[in-house]
């Protein structure tokens, strides 16, 4: 079940979802059945992009407080979270090996949800089986699902079988080049202080719409100022929007909110900016 006391985050994220031309794209591409081939430049994004659009569906023709209700009332495990590791999805955070009986209920709510909402209907136990195991094939960039026999062998013997599979997994060309973009994008917060975080991820999102609309740094600055009246109470000289770094604190906080954009594109939010 959803968290009620996030609703501003929710709110953000879905803010930012609507401004991924990518990802309405692929909604309008989803609308119409899939019956023609996948954009060559969304072909990319489909796995994230699918995994979010059974999460949100499409956000520039659905109201978000229909879907937040809806998510209020859905008993079944939340299965995106905005503030990784605030938010931990696993028992034991910050271990790198748990006990998948631990974790294995999760799981499977997590994939029933989805062909729920994909087929809207319960999927059948073949139905689900086959996606358990398409579910854990799209992990592999990031988990290993290996089964250790451990009376049979000593500590050392095992150690070294495991550090040969494991070494191995990783000079695998794909698994290298996702180690290289997954940094970052566990919806990791950006910023430090905390109670001001959503105020400036509200922030980035207004500087660019206004470019969008055209504004100049000037007027765009104008426009936050008069926006958030607090921005210039930080204590941080980073976040002062005065005559000194004006422009180079807009152009910062563009290319955070492209950098968000993007991130949402791949499921996470805010991500690492």
């Amino acid at each position: 079940m959803i968290d009620k006391k996030n609703k501003e985050i929710y709110v953000l994220w879905w803010e930012y979802l609507k401004r991924s031309e990518r990802y309405r794209k692929f909604c309008n591409w989803w609308k119409h059945g899939g019956k023609k081939p996948l954009p060559d430049q969304l072909r990319q994004y489909h796995q994230p992009m699918w995994n979010t659009y059974m999460n949100f569906g499409d956000v520039n023709s659905k109201s978000f407080e229909k879907w937040w209700k809806s998510e209020l009332d859905n008993p079944l495990p939340c299965p995106y979270h905005p503030y990784y590791p605030y938010y931990p999805y696993y028992p034991d955070f910050g271990k790198n090996i748990i006990d998948y009986r631990s974790v294995i209920e999760k799981d499977i709510y997590n994939i029933y949800r989805k062909l729920k909402k994909e087929k809207r209907k319960k999927p059948s136990i073949k139905e689900l089986m086959h996606n358990i195991k398409m579910y854990m094939t799209s992990w592999e960039k990031e988990r290993l699902y290996i089964l250790v026999e451990f009376q049979h062998a000593s500590i050392d013997n095992i150690v070294k079988e495991f550090h040969r599979v494991l070494s191995k997994k990783k000079k695998e060309p794909h698994i290298k080049e996702a180690s290289r973009s997954i940094k970052g994008m566990k919806g990791i917060t950006t910023i430090k202080k905390k109670p001001s975080t959503t105020q400036e991820l509200q922030r980035y999102l207004r500087v660019y719409d206004c470019k969008k609309r055209g504004l100049t740094i000037p007027q765009i600055a104008n426009e936050i100022q008069n926006s958030f009246p607090k921005v210039n109470k930080f204590e941080d000289d980073e976040y002062h929007y005065n005559p000194q770094n004006v422009q180079s604190a807009i152009k910062r906080d563009l290319r955070k909110a492209k950098k968000i954009i993007s991130n949402v594109e791949l499921g996470y939010f805010p991500g690492d900016l």
